[in-house]
């Protein structure tokens, strides 16, 4: 079941929940493998993204879309995977944002056509989730950047890759840690 919600400024904001047909190991590549459809779809439409872990879509190092992925459960069961997908196709956008608009031609901005197009990643992810190694491996291939910053410390580490479980492999000189999702 999805809804959609129009921006009076031209974006597109879909909240979707679908049953979880995942391992329930894998609820923490929703995200990813969401991005990751996005990133495709937008990619077949020549709009060169990169994935900045966890959950934004960035071109030309400005935002295009975010996404805020949740899982739903009872006791230790997964019950729901839940996904609010915000995209920028004809709105005005901050300085560090980005629109469809100011990246392909005008006509191919059209909110119903990106509608669908976002329908259509959110259904591949689910088709997609039961395969962490093909999510992590052409994430990982898309990421925006090589480096993170902690927010709380200030360090920056660089990053070396994914593990299995989407979380972000860092590495400090001779330290190592990874960084988790939480959902």
């Amino acid at each position: 079941r999805g809804k959609k919600w129009l921006s009076p400024y031209g974006g597109v904001w879909i909240s979707a929940a679908m049953p979880f047909n995942g391992r329930s190991s894998e609820p923490q590549l929703l995200g990813l493998a969401v991005a990751l459809s996005l990133a495709e779809r937008l990619a077949a439409k020549n709009v060169n993204v990169k994935i900045k872990w966890p959950n934004d879509l960035i071109v030309n190092d400005r935002k295009l879309a975010g996404l805020l992925p949740r899982v739903l459960s009872r006791g230790s069961s997964i019950l729901f995977s839940r996904v609010g997908i915000g995209l920028n196709v004809i709105n005005h956008v901050p300085k560090e944002g980005i629109s469809l608009y100011q990246l392909i031609r005008k006509q191919h901005c059209k909110i119903d056509f990106w509608s669908s197009e976002v329908l259509l990643a959110i259904e591949n992810a689910m088709e997609i989730i039961s395969c962490p190694e093909y999510i992590c491996s052409e994430v990982e291939r898309r990421l925006w950047t090589k480096e993170f910053t902690d927010p709380t410390s200030g360090i920056t580490w660089d990053i070396e890759g994914l593990s299995i479980d989407g979380s972000l492999k860092l590495r400090k000189g001779f330290k190592t840690q990874s960084l988790r999702r939480l959902y």
